[in-house]
């Protein structure tokens, strides 16, 4: 009903890498993501679980303008209305589900930027958005990064 599809982008151009007989290759295991997500907010878990409820109600009006953002392709406005608030109020998420997996990232897809065969890096809108988003990172080290 918000415009978003349950499947998510990541399932579709995986299906379809798979229906094309492309090699995948994930930049996390299934454990490693679960432990994450297991490992997050620990110590604080009724914080946690607060500031969970809390996004939950906040879905209905923050969902259209991060989608409208990530059709515009405008990181600012992408990080400004669903990232600023997290990284305030939970720096210590913010640091374990983006960042940390951002800076752990990099080098992998620096590895790939060598490869011939490879042919498309998928990652979640939010790891682009924000001053240390993959993008970010890739420019700090020298690269050029474009939007088409």
């Amino acid at each position: 009903m918000m415009g978003v599809n349950s499947a998510g982008v990541d399932v579709y151009y995986s299906t379809k890498g798979i229906g094309d007989k492309k090699h995948i290759k994930w930049f996390e295991e299934p454990e490693e993501q679960m432990a994450i997500l297991a490992a997050m907010g620990k110590g604080k878990e009724d914080e946690m679980i607060a500031y969970s409820i809390e996004d939950v109600k906040k879905i209905p009006d923050v969902m259209p303008k991060m989608l409208a953002a990530w059709r515009e392709g405008d990181m600012q406005k992408l990080s400004e209305v669903s990232l600023e608030e997290m990284q305030q109020d939970y720096p210590e998420i913010y640091d374990q589900i983006l960042v940390q997996r951002n800076k752990n990232w990099v080098p992998k897809i620096e590895r790939l930027f060598g490869d011939k065969h490879n042919e498309f890096i998928l990652v979640g809108a939010l790891h682009l958005a924000g001053d240390e988003s993959v993008l970010s990172l890739l420019k700090e080290k020298g690269y050029s990064v474009e939007k088409y």
